[in-house]
C-alpha cells in the first residue's frame, strides 16, 4: 500500500506525529456527531481516528467481538464466569459497532435501488 494511503487513513502502524490532518468520511472525525450513543442516547465521545485495518489486528477487539458473539447467544456467563463490567461494556461496543456498519450498509443499499 502507497506510504501515502496509509498516512492519510491514520495508519496505527505509523506514528501519529506522521499523520496529516484527518480527511476520510465526516462522521468518523474527531469532534464530529457520533453515530454510536451510549444507552442513555448520549453520542460516545470519540478519540483519534485509527484505519480499520489496524484496528482490526488489535486482540482486544478480537475479544470484543467474541464477547458480543457469546452475549447474543446467550453463554457469555460459559466464556467469563466472573463477568468484568469490562467485558460486558467490550460486547456492547461490538454490537453498537455493527449496528452502525449495518445502517450505513442499508443506506447505501437504498441509493443504490
Amino acid at each position: 500500500m502507497p506510504e501515502t494511503w496509509r498516512l492519510a487513513n491514520h495508519c496505527g502502524f505509523r506514528s501519529p506525529s506522521e499523520w496529516p490532518p484527518y480527511s476520510g468520511p465526516p462522521n468518523f472525525a474527531p469532534g464530529s456527531p457520533s453515530l454510536i450513543h451510549d444507552e442513555g442516547g448520549e453520542p460516545l465521545e470519540q478519540g483519534e481516528i485509527v484505519c480499520p485495518g489496524w484496528l482490526a489486528t488489535r486482540p482486544v477487539v478480537h475479544e470484543a467481538w467474541d464477547a458480543r458473539e457469546a452475549r447474543e447467544h446467550g453463554s457469555l456467563g460459559l466464556y467469563y464466569p466472573n463477568q468484568e463490567n469490562t467485558i460486558l461494556e467490550a460486547a456492547k461496543i461490538a454490537q453498537r459497532a455493527l449496528d452502525v456498519y449495518q445502517a450505513a450498509e442499508i443506506e447505501r443499499l437504498k441509493k443504490e435501488s
